[in-house]
């Protein structure tokens, strides 16, 4: 299985990579976020360790993590974190082997047993050690890593080779939110409220990658010019130096399974159950609506929501009940919760004629928005378009859902069951208008 996963070079090798090298690199990051024009310190958090690279074979590589560290950071102060020695031992367990080619990761072999967290680490160091190698002027290519695929730019300036992207252009994102990943044009971009670039600095010192430091600044401003000049600034910026060389043959096997460097979001086990659904309906009730623990409870609700079964799910929705201002609280928690199970009871009590229009109006929209859409969402919606006078919002909803769930599989979609049923639904409902 590592042979099959562990290609070799199509082309040659890179010379300046010699068989049983290995580089050993100080990599350390820290996110924070802060107020723009606030005179509250910002916080955020560290991380820092020993990355080592091993040279395997032509294109071969494993990466290895050491002694890593998690920092707590408020303003001037620097906290090392307690769990910092599990965290440490689980990164360090199993080596990320991997094939480079010409500067660019383009496969990754890790062990089948990795934690999809500590992987997600890992495309992270890679992704910053990633470069162009040998560019000259400026150069745009598409590039894939952590961020997700991206033009991205490379100019060589003196000693150091700069690369740039913007990330409102950069498509297969794969973070759990309810905004669609989408790649916008420039333009689009510039009047968003929202911006985000990641500039990155590499010097290289006879083909081999000395240092790299790497700045993301996400910055959330108000849609109006008046306001340009406030906003909240995320910022993150992961650095690697090199400092040790050293002549060692290294090698581990194991069970590998092929992937690549984007992001992939971990599941969490629910410990949910209908009964503490329940409760937090209840808890809500009493709760006062604009109070930060009717925000949290909501919150907890919708996660709980998320880890129940259809069956369990039309359990609670048969035990729940309207709070005395005539708020029913799953009414709204329903929208945001975005599973499959979520999905298909909110499409059953739509067929069923159990929640009002203008909640059913407000569920159809709340489509364009779930987070993972998948086939058997869009199956259990279809009885919505199969109906007699099917509303432009069951059309819209659902299509929307749809137009998610295409690209996020980066590639045709008519092939599955529940989109080609949809494809012949529409074309239907044209002709016949």
């Amino acid at each position: 299985q590592a042979a099959s996963c562990m290609t070799s070079c199509t082309g040659s090798a890179d010379p300046h990579l010699p068989v049983g090298t290995r580089y050993i690199y100080h990599f350390s990051t820290n996110t924070s976020t802060s107020l723009q024009g606030s005179q509250v310190e910002g916080s955020g958090l560290g991380l820092q360790g020993l990355v080592t690279l091993n040279v395997l074979g032509p294109c071969q590589m494993a990466l290895q993590l050491q002694h890593f560290q998690l920092t707590s950071i408020l303003g001037s102060k620097v906290e090392v974190l307690k769990q910092s020695e599990s965290l440490s031992a689980v990164l360090g367990r199993a080596p990320l082997r991997f094939v480079l080619q010409a500067g660019r990761v383009v496969r990754l072999c890790p062990a089948r047993a990795e934690p999809r967290w500590a992987l997600n680490v890992k495309r992270a160091v890679l992704s910053l050690l990633q470069g162009h190698p040998g560019v000259r002027d400026p150069h745009t290519v598409e590039e894939v890593d952590i961020l997700g695929r991206c033009p991205t730019t490379y100019q060589q300036l003196g000693s150091r080779l700069h690369k740039t992207k913007a990330l409102a252009r950069c498509s297969l994102r794969r973070v759990r939110a309810s905004l669609r990943s989408q790649a916008l044009p420039a333009a689009a971009e510039e009047q968003s409220g929202l911006a985000s670039h990641l500039t990155c600095v590499q010097s290289l010192q006879a083909g081999v990658l000395r240092e790299a430091s790497c700045t993301q600044l996400d910055t959330a401003g108000p849609l109006s010019r008046e306001g340009e000049k406030n906003g909240c600034l995320p910022e993150s910026g992961p650095a690697c130096r090199l400092t040790i060389e050293l002549n060692e043959l290294y090698s581990h096997g194991g069970d590998l399974a092929p992937s690549s460097l984007l992001y992939e979001w971990e599941e969490t086990p629910s410990q949910a159950t209908v009964a503490t659904g329940a409760a937090s309906v209840r808890r809500l009730c009493l709760a006062r609506a604009t109070s930060f623990e009717a925000t949290e409870l909501f919150l907890t609700l919708v996660s709980e929501l998320r880890g129940l079964s259809v069956d369990e799910l039309m359990e609670l929705w048969g035990l729940s009940f309207k709070c005395r201002d005539n708020w029913q609280p799953l009414v709204d928690a329903l929208p945001s919760c975005g599973t499959e199970a979520c999905v298909g009871l909110m499409a059953e009590l739509i067929m069923s004629g159990e929640v009002e229009a203008d909640e059913t109006e407000a569920w159809l929209w709340s489509l364009a928005f779930v987070p993972e859409p998948t086939d058997a969402m869009v199956r259990a919606l279809l009885p919505l378009l199969q109906t007699l006078g099917a509303s432009s919002s069951a059309f819209l909803g659902i299509s929307a859902l749809v137009h998610n769930l295409c690209v996020s599989l980066d590639g045709p979609c008519e092939q599955l069951s529940g989109v080609g049923s949809l494809v012949r639904i529409l074309g239907d409902a044209v002709d016949a208008n």
